[in-house]
């Protein structure tokens, strides 16, 4: 009587720790997909600065030059 009890409960954990282990899962795949987003969203924003900086430069070349 108390090996079945047993296997039951070994089951029934199993099945449980899986199941935690398949939101698990899914969690860190919510949030590696946020963190590529943002990486994408720094990315463009690196290169805006980047073209924003160089036309800075350009104004800053021609006004010297003009001076």
């Amino acid at each position: 009587m108390i090996d079945k009890k047993i296997t039951w409960a070994l089951i029934f954990a199993i099945v449980v720790e899986s199941a935690s282990v398949f939101a698990w899962a899914g969690g860190i795949g919510e949030r590696l997909e946020e963190v590529e987003m943002r990486g994408a969203a720094q990315s463009e924003m690196a290169e805006r600065l980047a073209r924003s900086t160089s036309g800075v430069v350009s104004v800053r070349n021609d006004i010297i030059v003009r001076s």
